[in-house]
């Protein structure tokens, strides 16, 4: 949360306090929160440490103002078949072992038996047809 922001919701909760007729459950949290931004979050990181994967220097942040027209893509919000999405999808494991460090030989084992039972429901898959009624062509 950026500073700006943070200042104006701690003052409301400010004016919470002082002002308003609250239940002495909600007047606690509220000092406690208080009590933890006076901490300087010590105990709640922004970010956890075994989630923070992406070097500072990668890392993009995408800031959008309540204003800026947002290219929705509706697009992707429509199933589409990917005859290939086996592959994909291999490719995508692959990748993503290499990049959180995964790779021991044991869960490889245990992989391919759960790839096994896929490939079966994925033949049984291929047997049915789909047919779109939505009367919209997606191609």
């Amino acid at each position: 949360m950026s500073g700006p922001i943070a200042l104006a919701v701690f003052d409301q909760f400010r004016n919470i306090l002082n002002e308003a007729d609250i239940d002495k459950r909600v007047q606690y949290m509220i000092e406690v929160l208080f009590q933890i931004r006076k901490d300087k979050y010590k105990d709640n990181p922004a970010i956890k440490e075994e989630l923070d994967l992406v070097e500072e220097e990668d890392q993009i942040t995408h800031r959008i103002a309540l204003d800026d027209d947002i290219d929705v893509q509706d697009g992707l919000n429509i199933f589409k078949f990917d005859p290939e999405w086996e592959q994909n999808e291999e490719l995508y494991k692959r990748l993503k072992a290499e990049i959180l460090g995964e790779g021991s030989d044991d869960e490889e084992d245990d992989d391919d038996q759960d790839d096994s039972e896929d490939d079966e429901e994925a033949k049984e898959e291929k047997a049915l047809e789909i047919k779109d009624q939505s009367n919209t062509d997606l191609y």
